[in-house]
């Protein structure tokens, strides 16, 4: 009698939650059909760039902390432009795709993920757009917590930094144009791999310092300039050696459940004395798998909205 009451109960909660899903699926499609065309193309098309280009896919459909997306604001870089109206090639639709989304952003709530608007990130001309799951970028602070509370000690948990984080962008935007490392962490690469990222940027800083506006000069602090480490002759011959390690971590080949016109290859600095590559290659490809079979069954604006 037990068994026949438990399966019962077992079936029901089957059926709501059943029932929770589909509802929320017919919500969403009812919201989409009250927005304007033209706005509803750039919110798709900012969503398409996030998830396909920049590496929202595997925060969405696996288990990646967060993606980053940067785009140039409208600004002439011209320093005797004929006209003040931005040119065509000014046109950003990571941009008004963003702004349409956050006008409409609370119809479609959330309490999984979390998206954050950078702004002066990297360069005074570029902006940044964090996609982040919560819980995860939690754990990855709470297992990192000692690299994070160096640079940030007035926040004594991890739970704290996050709240603060994901409430006050100067936090990442300080992260973003200073520390190269926790930006890693917080993007999911490991803190092994975050550390290669954050060599290779000090060295290209140093050798190519026209490639880094917004980073002070280190002729102008000598005593900042970095040396090669231990087994190599040269800053060139060290930085060499790096980029071999910054090959595509899944090569864009055909794979059976993949549609790479949905993914971009991801390619990333990884320590391959640290990093079981083949178990990582097969966990990406899992995440791109279940991605690509989710946009087989529907419409991506309506598929991407229903996962949030």
């Amino acid at each position: 009698m037990l068994g026949v009451l438990l399966e019962g109960l077992l079936i029901s909660c089957c059926l709501l939650i059943l029932l929770f899903f589909v509802s929320k699926k017919q919500d969403i499609t009812r919201k989409l059909h009250s927005l304007p065309a033209d706005e509803k193309f750039f919110m798709e098309a900012f969503f398409r760039i996030l998830i396909s280009t920049d590496n929202g896919s595997y925060v969405l459909f696996g288990d990646k902390p967060a993606s980053l997306m940067v785009y140039k604001e409208w600004q002439s870089y011209d320093l005797h432009p004929v006209s003040h109206f931005p040119s065509d090639t000014d046109f950003s639709p990571e941009r008004k795709g963003f702004e349409i989304w956050q006008k409409y952003q609370h119809l479609f709530p959330s309490k999984t993920y979390t998206f954050l608007k950078i702004g002066s990130c990297f360069s005074d001309h570029l902006t940044a757009v964090f996609f982040i799951h919560n819980e995860r970028l939690l754990k990855v602070l709470s297992k990192n917590f000692i690299d994070f509370h160096r640079i940030f000690p007035q926040f004594k948990s991890s739970e704290c930094l996050l709240n603060a984080m994901l409430n006050d962008s100067s936090i990442l935007h300080q992260i973003c144009n200073k520390y190269d490392l926790l930006l890693g962490i917080i993007l999911g690469f490991g803190k092994d791999n975050a550390a290669l990222f954050e060599r290779k940027m000090e060295i290209d800083a140093f050798l190519f310092p026209q490639k880094f506006y917004s980073r002070e000069p280190y002729l102008k602090q000598p005593f900042l300039r970095p040396v090669p480490r231990l087994g190599f002759a040269t800053l060139e011959e060290e930085l060499d050696a790096i980029e071999i390690k910054s090959e595509g971590v899944i090569e864009g080949v055909d794979i059976p459940g993949i549609d790479w016109a949905l993914h971009l290859p991801l390619g990333f600095l990884v320590d391959k004395e640290k990093t079981d590559l083949v178990q990582l290659r097969t966990r990406l490809k899992q995440d791109l798998i279940k991605a690509t079979s989710a946009y087989r069954n529907g419409n991506f604006l309506q598929v991407t909205l229903n996962e949030l």
